[in-house]
Parts: structure tokens; C-alpha cells; sequence
């Protein structure tokens, strides 16, 4: 914690910044060896006790560092505060490959804002394995309503980087609206608080049962959007079973229809040589597309599973026992 001064003594000494006249602020300097050597014997330590995962938070930047002791440029820029921050996750991966690592902006930190673009350094040699989820963990119903947390759909169409967040459900609703958005949209989901409306944080706890069936899906899915239910209607397709769950939202303030189409072809599934057996009745499959129409509440969510078999196996057992 070397932003405001919490913890800094438990940092070596020489891995203060000084300002350009020689001065010493009361600050660590992420690009010191002193502070990557003590980092990353600390790190490791935890590591070899049994931690699976890390996330590296705290990365803001605190201005430039003109310490001739620290073996980096002179003065210290953004681009040496990056270049150090995936040093300490190299040093920590080199003796524990297996260990997750989420890095979060190496620039601005744990804000919302992105300073660095999201894949940077990300396929450097052991490098960090997901991002930070844009901070948006401390009102993540607000933030969906408000239409800031619907950036995460589009990260996920163009970016198959996983993103971890860690959530806040004292905010949800009724339908878990917010727990299937961010559910849906990061890979790797953190969970804290509970709702003080029993009914809420029950129905919670059935979302959770059912995401636990379905989590490869959402962990290791292909993740698809549609041009015609932009935002409302999320693909993750597992293409080496050729099968995938459909998550539906109805993020307006009123019931709605939900209806829209998209052809097999796109989500990379052969649909010549297979059968869909969804459940539920709201999804067909007719000239090559899937359609799917389904009436949900106000600021609700569904989740549909789909599963395809070969035509062979359909025609030969029947529909309700491959189901």
C-alpha cells in the first residue's frame, strides 16, 4: 500500500522513489529490485503454502523516480511501471506456472479507467493469466442499470483475455439479474456479500447451483453476441462438444419479449450433422439459424442450456434418451 503511506515500512528502504533533486518520498518504487526481490520472495512463499491465486492490485501509478540505485531508466515512465509489474508476475510464474495471476491496469490501478490496452505484455513468456474487471464490484447492479457494466459484453466479443471480478450481491434482485450479468461476462467470478431479503439471497444460492452445472460454459466457452439482441442475448459454445447455454436479459424497467436469431454457422457449430435438444420450448432451429423468443420480467435473466448430438445417435435413440 504505497499510495498512502500504509505498509511502506515494510518495504525495504532502499526501494523509496526520490523525487529529481535526490529527495526521498515516502513511497515504494514498483520498478526497484530491492522492492521486486522482496515481492516476489513474499509471493512465493505464499505460493509454496498452497495459493492458487494471485491478484496483483495496487499498480497505480505514483509519479516518476529518479533513484540512480534502482536499475531502471532515469526518470522512471509508465512504460518501466509496466514492464516491472509483468517482471513480478514472470518471477512468481517461473517457479509456479500453474499459479493464477489476474493483473489489473499497470497505470491507473483498480479504477474503471484502462490506461494500457487490455492484451498488453499479456503473451509475453509467463506472463499474467486474466485482467481486472474495471472495478465494477462495488454496485454491480447500479452499474448494469446504468449502463457502464454493458462494457463487458463488448470486451468479450472482441477480447478472449479471461477477466476476473469480484462481485457484490447485496444489490441484486429477484431474478439475479446481477448475478447472471457477471456471471455471464467474466470468466473467473468472485463472490461476496449477501442479501438482506431472505427470498434474494435464496435465490442466489439456485443461481449458483445452477451456474456450477453449467461453469464450463461460462469459464471456457467461445463467447458469441448477436446483431439483431445486441447486449441481451449471450452464446458460450464449448465447439469441442458442439453444445452451448444461451443467457437472455431483459435489462429495461418494463417485461419484454425477447426475440431474435442467428445462424449455426456462426457459432461454429455443424448444424447439418447434428440435433438440438434445448430445454424448455423457446428455442427452435429452422433454415440453418437458432430462434429463440422468450417473455421475461423486468430487469430479469434466463438461462438456457443446448444440447447437440450427432444425427446418427438422434435417429437411432430418440430424443428423450439423449436428453
Amino acid at each position: 500500500m504505497s499510495l498512502d503511506g500504509r505498509g511502506v515500512d515494510e518495504w525495504p528502504a532502499e526501494s523509496y522513489r526520490e523525487d529529481e533533486d535526490g529527495n526521498t518520498i515516502p513511497e515504494v518504487c514498483l520498478g526497484s529490485e530491492d522492492y521486486l526481490e522482496a515481492a516476489a520472495d513474499r509471493l512465493r512463499t505464499l505460493c509454496d503454502a498452497g495459493v492458487s491465486f494471485l491478484m496483483y492490485d495496487g499498480t497505480f501509478w505514483t509519479g516518476s523516480c529518479w533513484n540512480e540505485d534502482h536499475d531502471h531508466a532515469d526518470p522512471y515512465t509508465k512504460e518501466d511501471q509496466c514492464d516491472a509489474a509483468v517482471d513480478l508476475v514472470q518471477r512468481v510464474h517461473e517457479t509456479h506456472p500453474d499459479v493464477l495471476i489476474e493483473m489489473h491496469d499497470m497505470v491507473s490501478g483498480g479504477s474503471r479507467h484502462r490506461f494500457t490496452p487490455v492484451y498488453y505484455r499479456y503473451a509475453d513468456p509467463d506472463s499474467y493469466d486474466e485482467n481486472w474487471g474495471f472495478e465494477l464490484m462495488w454496485s454491480p447492479m447500479e452499474d448494469l442499470r446504468s449502463g457502464r457494466a454493458r462494457s463487458l459484453y463488448y470486451y468479450n466479443l472482441a477480447c478472449n483475455i479471461p477477466l476476473y471480478l469480484h462481485i457484490d450481491l447485496r444489490d441484486d434482485n429477484e431474478h439475479c439479474l446481477a448475478f447472471w450479468w457477471y456471471a455471464s461476462t467474466c470468466r473467473h467470478l468472485g463472490i461476496g456479500g449477501t442479501h438482506r431479503d431472505p427470498q434474494i439471497a435464496a435465490a442466489n444460492r439456485e443461481a449458483m447451483k445452477t451456474y456450477r452445472s453449467y461453469e464450463e460454459y461460462f469459464k471456457r466457452g467461445e463467447f458469441y453476441g448477436t446483431k439483431d439482441c445486441r447486449e441481451e442475448a449471450h452464446f458460450h459454445v464449448l465447439p469441442e462438444d458442439d453444445s452451448f447455454v444461451l443467457t437472455l436479459f431483459n435489462l429495461e424497467a418494463e417485461e419484454r419479449v425477447l426475440s431474435g436469431s442467428v445462424p449455426i454457422a456462426d457459432l461454429g457449430i455443424d448444424g447439418d450433422e447434428h440435433a438440438f435438444i434445448a430445454q424448455g420450448s423457446h428455442l427452435t432451429i429452422s433454415d440453418d439459424e437458432i430462434h429463440w423468443r422468450r417473455r421475461l420480467p423486468a430487469h430479469s435473466a434466463d438461462v438456457i442450456p443446448v444440447e447437440t448430438i450427432h444425427l446418427e445417435e438422434f435417429e437411432r435413440d430418440g430424443p428423450a434418451e439423449s436428453a
